[in-house]
């Protein structure tokens, strides 16, 4: 873990700002040199909390920090209630992981209105308050997980399974998008999408339906392994649940690193294993904070993460570079 940079000099800087002409100066300027960081998230998925992680490790270094959290539990509205308590609270900055893009907005408003630094995390909002985001490459994403399909191509006929995400969320969008920019170029393939919003529930009625219509489905691409349970009990429930090398083997190709993903992945299921390191997001978001509330510009206005493919038989080996494993005690809490 990088050192990071105290807040002892923002003090001064922020006065020299506030000193300029005509300066806006942010709400950051007002709390001298404290620094309060609130977290909103979507949801309490297990990804959400190694996201922000890195937040939280490095305001621990610096006694001047503080960091709150809220969970919307799915409820935009919720959400929007939260974030606008945690302004009126006297945060300084937030970092947020919106339930729905449009939805937030009202809430990004009234953050802006209160010179709030506007950060994201996980999810893009497209709104003129946001300094940062850390997110993912999720259309590039997208086209590795349609490569990783492609790589097991025979060229005869076969239906694909697709979990799509929640539509209101630019990532599954954009991990949808590129998915299909390879496999609408392999005519013998016909993938039948599973809408899910991320549910396991419904990742699970999608699948036992789909199963239904389709029991001889060749490949499966999951946007996102917290459903990697759902995929394996509808398989389980249809007879087809059979491991990599075994006939009747349904291809898995699978993204993000979850600890559903994990174990799908360890029990032999998995092809393709697309891991998101989540866990370097939450410390560029951190650093990106604490240059905005000095009157600085980061490097960058985004940071994304850097998505790598692990194979099934590999991940045994590999298993020390997936958050799921890494922070597997966290988790099991």
């Amino acid at each position: 873990m990088s050192k990071v940079k105290g807040l002892r000099i923002l003090a001064s800087t922020l006065v020299a700002l506030a000193a300029g002409a005509g300066a806006l100066v942010p709400r950051s300027a007002q709390a001298a040199n404290k620094l309060v960081i609130g977290i909103s998230t979507d949801a309490g998925y297990p990804a959400r909390a190694i996201e922000v992680i890195g937040v939280y490790q490095k305001a621990k270094t610096n006694p001047n920090v503080k960091v709150i959290e809220q969970n919307a539990d799915n409820d935009s509205s919720k959400q929007i209630q939260q974030i606008k308590s945690m302004v009126d609270q006297g945060v300084n900055a937030i970092v947020v992981c919106a339930v729905d893009m449009n939805a937030i907005k009202t809430a990004l408003d009234y953050a802006q209105q209160k010179k709030v630094i506007v950060t994201l995390y996980d999810r893009f909002v497209d709104h003129p308050a946001v300094k940062f985001v850390g997110g993912y490459d999720s259309y590039n994403d997208g086209v590795m997980s349609g490569e990783a399909i492609k790589g097991f191509n025979d060229g005869k006929e076969h239906v694909v399974f697709e979990l799509v995400g929640n539509l209101a969320d630019t990532n599954a969008l954009a991990r949808r998008d590129g998915f299909h920019k390879i496999t609408d170029t392999l005519p013998n393939l016909k993938v039948v999408q599973i809408q899910t919003d991320w549910s396991t529930d419904k990742a699970l009625s999608g699948m036992e339906n789909a199963l239904q219509k389709y029991p001889d489905v060749w490949a499966i691409f999951n946007a996102s392994s917290h459903m990697d349970g759902s995929i394996t009990t509808a398989l389980k429930e249809a007879g087809r649940l059979k491991k990599r090398g075994e006939p009747g083997h349904v291809v898995l190709v699978s993204l993000g690193g979850e600890p559903p993903g994990m174990q799908t992945a360890l029990d032999g299921y998995t092809d393709v294993f697309m891991v998101i390191p989540f866990d370097e997001m939450g410390g560029q978001v951190y650093d990106a904070i604490v240059k905005l509330a000095s009157g600085q510009q980061p490097a960058s206005d985004k940071y994304y993460c850097k998505t790598f493919p692990v194979k099934g038989e590999d991940v045994e080996k590999r298993k020390e570079e997936i958050f799921a494993w890494k922070y597997r005690d966290m988790l099991s809490k």
